[in-house]
């Protein structure tokens, strides 16, 4: 039958849709990494580079003593000879990250959010910059000179114990610990590894994942991202650790974190320059706001002894 009046025809009466004044939240990578770097400020100083300097070692660690055997013996009545007390320094040059957003006036006056709208920009911009400089500080990973694993082969639980124990007998002391920064595949990599050695975990209680201290976090889905042990060893997975090898594997980390007994031999560290700030520019030819977000900082590798990076197949 022709003629009836449907929503289609009164298409300028009835609303296609209702729009709830909330929000879902998009799927997102947490901060695991940056959080945990030691923390120096250059607010407010004229300097863009934070030096740090520490005394170089006058022997060599885990040489089963050849460097102490008889260089630091003294005779009786025999002058000493000098040995130069010499220091060495790491360097964090701080760079900028931003982000611009344009809004129309139409879409404060039009929405149903209106003015809390630009709250939730704000907080958005925040997460990305956040986001961009733990990516720069993941990237970090590579760099350390110690490294476990093998390339175009999965991780093992082996490869990331002697990741852990490289970091003991190249003599740093971390009192308050040391953790895992793994990439999305290593993690999985490791628990399967777990399971395939524990072919009797029904039958006996000590399975190879109980023996080999590995184990699962129950809220590994939470914000913290803390998603398991190894060894007792906090692990904490993320999915912006950098790729290695001409994009073939993925490098992860067991390092030393900033603590106060840590410190001095945290493995990276943070240098704040601009904190986190939101500026806004009226644009009237435009009709809009501009809002910009930025911050300086640097990420930077503080003690190369005191981590050790897990490179791995992608």
């Amino acid at each position: 039958m022709a003629g009836e009046t449907t929503t289609t025809t009164l298409n300028d009466l009835v609303n296609g849709y209702v729009i709830s004044p909330s929000m879902l939240s998009y799927a997102m990578e947490y901060i695991v990494a940056t959080d945990k770097f030691r923390y120096y400020s250059l607010i407010g100083q004229n300097a863009n580079v934070l030096q740090v300097a520490r005394f170089a070692l006058d022997y060599t660690v885990n040489d089963n003593g050849a460097s102490l055997d008889n260089e630091f013996d003294g005779t009786e009545g025999t002058a000493l000879s000098l040995t130069a007390l010499d220091t060495d320094q790491v360097q964090f040059t701080c760079s900028e990250f931003a982000v611009a957003r344009a809004i129309t006036d139409n879409v404060y006056e039009d929405s149903i959010m209106g003015a809390s709208l630009i709250s939730m920009v704000m907080q958005d911009a925040a997460h990305l910059l956040s986001m961009a400089v733990e990516a720069a500080g993941c990237a970090l990973f590579g760099s350390l000179s110690n490294v476990s694993g093998s390339s175009g082969s999965d991780a093992t639980i082996a490869q990331a114990i002697a990741c852990a124990d490289g970091i003991r007998t190249r003599g740093t002391n971390a009192p308050d610990g040391v953790v895992f920064t793994l990439d999305n595949v290593q993690w999985s990599d490791l628990k399967t590894a777990a399971v395939a050695t524990s072919t009797s975990v029904v039958t006996y209680g000590q399975s190879a994942e109980q023996i080999l201290g590995l184990s699962r976090n129950p809220n590994q889905y939470s914000a913290a991202r803390m998603v398991g042990t190894i060894y007792g060893i906090p692990v904490y997975e993320t999915g912006v650790t950098a790729t290695a090898n001409a994009g073939a594997d993925v490098a992860g980390a067991c390092w030393t974190p900033s603590s106060p007994g840590n410190d001095p031999h945290a493995t990276f560290a943070y240098v704040d320059k601009r904190p986190f700030r939101m500026e806004i520019e009226r644009d009237a030819l435009l009709r809009s706001d501009v809002a910009v977000f930025s911050r300086r900082c640097a990420v930077g590798e503080a003690s190369d002894f005191s981590g050790g990076a897990l490179v791995t197949d992608a």
